[in-house]
């Protein structure tokens, strides 16, 4: 492979990271808010995706068993967008690989947040945090950590059927 073509994929290679941490993760873990605050009863009062993504609510009325699944919601939405969507084109098989990774990071932090918060060192302005403020008992951190485990061994297991530095040699044409 000539080296003009080999920087062109890599440009490519970050673009399509770029796109992936910029818009799509944070437009999947807005829209999962959303979805679950219409389908609990709450509403939307604003959305923000530029600076920092955001969605206002109006949670009024609601118990706090529905606000902690609205707040748990968010992360849901790109796992199960990478685990379903398994696209053949290699640029999408990337963005999906990417995301995938950006859903175990932040799995990882959110579980973190989880074990600060509970050892009194809460992170402040975190949907962690406001979770578990919400519902401070041991369950739900349990639930918490169930969750998270179980989409760990998923996106992990995919990550790993997917052979992502063979995918990405063999794109480049690089042995």
């Amino acid at each position: 492979m000539k080296k003009k073509s080999i920087i062109k994929e890599l440009f490519l290679l970050i673009l399509y990271g770029l796109l992936v941490s910029i818009f799509l993760y944070p437009l999947l873990h807005e829209l999962g808010h959303i979805l679950a605050a219409i389908i609990a009863g709450g509403q939307i009062k604003e959305i923000t995706l530029f600076p920092l993504p955001s969605v206002l609510c109006d949670l009024a009325g609601l118990t706090p068993t529905k606000t902690v699944i609205i707040g748990l919601s968010s992360g849901m939405l790109p796992i199960v967008v990478s685990l379903v969507h398994i696209p053949k084109r290699f640029n999408l098989w990337y963005m999906n690989f990417l995301l995938k990774l950006i859903c175990v990071y932040n799995i990882i932090l959110d579980t973190v947040y989880m074990t600060l918060y509970f050892i009194g060192v809460p992170v402040p302005d975190n949907d962690i945090t406001t979770i578990l403020s919400l519902r401070n008992n041991n369950l739900v951190y349990l639930i918490f950590i169930f969750i998270n485990t179980v989409n760990l061994v998923l996106l992990c297991a995919s990550l790993k059927k997917s052979s992502p530095v063979n995918t990405i040699l063999s794109d480049m044409n690089i042995s």
